[in-house]
């Protein structure tokens, strides 16, 4: 499962950083995403779906200009059918769906977008 947290991770950080649970940074740098998965056992032992669970937060507060960028890109990324497939050593990652919404934060200064990204995952070894 580390070699999927780190393909994972490797691929959302074209778009923006990217955290793991949690971002711990001791200084923020935003926009920034967070994301965490939870799996689903599919047809066969070799594969399985994968649900990551982001959010995506910006500080620019009305100017909404940076982090509409980051979702556009990345709707853009996995709207393209050469982007839907990614082979690894250990497994093969097949996107399916993106969805990403705005979140109400309260907050005068802080955006954030929540989104899910499914995946099915096949095992090659």
């Amino acid at each position: 499962m580390l070699n999927l947290i780190g393909e994972i991770t490797k691929l959302l950080e074209q778009f923006v950083e990217v955290h793991y649970q949690w971002n711990f940074s001791k200084t923020v740098t935003y926009p920034y995403l967070v994301y965490t998965y939870t799996t689903e056992p599919l047809e066969n032992d070799q594969s399985m779906g994968v649900y990551i669970d982001f959010d995506l937060f910006d500080n620019r507060g009305r100017d909404n200009e940076r982090i509409e960028t980051v979702h556009h890109d990345m709707l853009q990324y996995f709207k393209n059918k050469d982007n839907q497939v990614h082979l690894h050593d250990d497994f093969l990652i097949r996107f399916d769906s993106l969805t990403i919404s705005p979140f109400p934060t309260g907050s005068d200064t802080l955006q954030r977008r929540t989104g899910q990204l499914y995946a099915r995952i096949d095992w090659r070894k």
